[in-house]
This record gives structure tokens, sequence and C-alpha cells, in this order.
């Protein structure tokens, strides 16, 4: 029958504390690595990144209506977390149906982190967007050119 003291003497052989110290080392390794991985990936974003810096794009919060401005800044994080914002805002597109399957549609992106009530304010925004703010810019361009200034870039004079 073994004594109390055997499993000491089997430790207290050759090699068999550095072993067992390699052991254990070994786990704490991997269950710091595994704790710093699972913190990373805890913290990314759900959508991958577009570019190294963040982007200065989108509307000139001033020229939003103060009405506005809490949809308008629920939709520049929202939507640039997962890509550029030039892409809902460069569209010429109005319909309200159309941009609310479209935002249901991000909106069921894992982490896109857009809650219904997110989906409803970048709805709103974007319609103002489109039926408002880029009829009144191209309309004050048109004026301009009308005027004899110059229009944007690539426009033709008449």
């Amino acid at each position: 029958m073994p004594t109390t003291s055997e499993p000491r003497r089997r430790l207290a052989a050759p090699g068999a504390r550095a072993a067992l110290r390699l052991v254990i080392s070994s786990a704490i390794s991997s269950v710091i690595a595994l704790v710093i991985a699972s913190a990373i990936a805890l913290a990314l974003p759900g959508c991958p990144p577009t570019s190294a810096s963040p982007r200065a794009e989108g509307v000139d919060e001033s020229q939003v209506p103060a009405d506005l401005r809490a949809d308008y800044a629920i939709f520049r994080a929202r939507c640039a977390k997962c890509h550029s914002l030039d892409r809902p805002l460069g569209s010429a597109i109005e319909d309200e149906a159309y941009w609310r399957e479209y935002v249901d549609r991000m909106r069921r992106q894992p982490a896109s982190g857009i809650s219904r009530a997110d989906g409803d304010a970048a709805v709103r925004f974007l319609l103002w967007y489109h039926r408002v703010y880029k009829k009144g810019a191209a309309g004050d361009a048109r004026d301009a050119r009308d005027a004899g200034a110059p229009g944007p870039i690539g426009s033709s004079t008449r």
C-alpha cells in the first residue's frame, strides 16, 4: 500500500518538477492567450474596416435641420461602421419603401448595431437628404449656372 510520501518521491525524481512546471506554464500561457484573443474579438466591430483612417465624409451637420440631427448622427455612426457613407448618399433613390428594405437588410447584418429605431432614424434622414437636401444643392448649382457662374466640374454650361 502506498504511503503519503510516495507521490512526493515521484515529483522528486530528476526532471519531474521541471516537466510539471513546463506543463503548468504552458497551460497558463494558453489561458492568457485565449483571454487576450477573446478581449480583442469583443472589442472589434462586426464589419471590416475599409480604410485605416476615419472617414471624413457625409453632410455638414450644420446643414441638417435641428429635428433631423439626431437621425443623422445615428445614420452616420451605424452606416459608416461597415461601409462608406458615399454608398447611400451617392445614390439617386428617393423611394421610402426601397430605403426601408435596404436599411432593414443592413440591420440584419451581424454586429451592425442597427436597432429598429435606428433603422427608422436612418430612413428619415435618407429621405430628407435625397428629397430635399440634394434637390436644393442641385437647384443652387442650376441657379448659379443660369446666372453665368460655372457649374460643378463635368457639367455643361447649358
